[in-house]
């Protein structure tokens, strides 16, 4: 029924820290209800993040919920593991790809560049992903690159990857966001990123930092399912939690 009712917008991802104790990640699709509260489609836990996982979970998702279909997906969000042509390739034909911010705050900029070029262009990649228009961001690219050949014969790599960087605004620069139908104005998949502190605090009882949770897999799944029956009886309010304080 959630999914019928917010499966316009989906955030995919896996927790690979956490409860994942006997090498199980857990992985859910989330969504946002009408009352901007993340609510959860399905969840599962598999043998690791693989294409194929994320194949099965759409596949399960969407043969438990006729009432929406695939084409009627507007948003997928998550991090550098999905790309454009991933979402095609996962049964959604109308569905654009929105990166996650947070993620690519946090390390994901830095993984891609180095920590060389990444520190060298910190501030301008940050301005070209807040970019409120077009020019803003054609600026801000420039002055990256202006900056990245200072570093002479190193830069080349690193220019060639700020410039597939520039290529691919429409996945993850504000401006573009703004007149993304199904954005509801998020920036990326951080809906996934309040429920796995949820996960893991449930399965803690309430101990939001640390994991003392080694239950054999069958156990976890029973957990989950009482986890989502609570939810799915007290509603979505439950999934209050703050995501990293760039995204805001």
């Amino acid at each position: 029924m959630r999914q019928s009712r917010f499966g316009a917008l989906l955030s995919m991802d896996t927790m690979v820290r956490g409860i994942n104790t006997w090498l199980w990640p857990y992985m859910a699709i989330a969504m946002c209800s009408e009352l901007n509260k993340v609510c959860i489609a399905c969840e599962a836990i598999m043998l690791s993040e693989r294409t194929l996982a994320y194949t099965f979970l759409v596949s399960f998702l969407f043969k438990h919920a006729p009432g929406r279909s695939p084409d009627q997906v507007l948003v997928v969000s998550g991090d550098g593991f999905f790309s454009q042509a991933m979402l095609r390739d996962l049964g959604f034909p109308n569905a654009r790809y929105l990166r996650d911010w947070g993620h690519l705050f946090h390390s994901g900029l830095e993984d891609m560049f180095g920590k060389v070029a990444y520190c060298m262009i910190k501030r301008e990649l940050s301005l070209m992903i807040r970019a409120s228009s077009e020019s803003f961001f054609d600026k801000a690219h420039e002055n990256a690159q202006t900056l990245l050949k200072r570093m002479g014969e190193r830069s080349a790599e690193a220019e060639k990857t700020l410039d597939t960087f520039a290529l691919a605004k429409n996945e993850y620069a504000q401006f573009c966001i703004d007149t993304m139908p199904g954005s509801r104005g998020k920036h990326g998949s951080s809906n996934s990123e309040i429920n796995h502190p949820s996960v893991l605090c449930y399965m803690n009882d309430g101990h939001k930092k640390t994991n003392e949770y080694r239950e054999e897999p069958i156990t976890l799944v029973k957990d989950l399912l009482g986890r989502q029956n609570q939810h799915c009886n007290v509603g979505p309010v439950l999934f209050h939690w703050d995501y990293h304080q760039v995204c805001r």
